[in-house]
């Protein structure tokens, strides 16, 4: 049997997993970023919320203000796990949507929640 053979990559990587949620409808993605945590969350474009630890990892939710989304970054060397949860402004349908910034980040920091015991050592 061959042994396994792996390249290391020395360039950033980001993979991400979007999906959709029901009741209330928003969009979400997840994303494993080959950038380290500080770099991420002093993008210009992000609020800080709030700062905050999940599994003994650093946690910063912020309003990303190039769009419509709440961000929680996630800190897992050497790179960073982020939630994006969308929310829509001014809905026809404000019952059924997320319609601004708090309830996507209620939203976002309900799966940083829900994922923290499964993080992994290393991202």
């Amino acid at each position: 049997m061959a042994a396994a053979y792996r390249q290391e990559r020395t360039d950033p990587v980001s993979l991400e997993c979007t999906f959709a949620h029901s009741n209330p409808r928003y969009g979400a993605s997840v994303v494993a970023m080959g950038q380290e945590f500080d770099e991420v969350v002093g993008d210009q474009r992000l609020v800080e919320k709030e700062r905050t630890s999940i599994a003994g990892r650093d946690v910063s939710v912020a309003d990303f203000t190039g769009g419509v989304s709440c961000r929680a970054s996630i800190d897992i060397p050497p790179g960073t796990l982020q939630v994006s949860v969308d929310y829509r402004e001014n809905s026809p349908r404000p019952e059924d949507e997320l319609n601004n910034v708090d309830e996507a980040c209620a939203e976002a920091m309900n799966i940083v929640n829900a994922l923290g015991p499964y993080l992994p050592e290393r991202l």
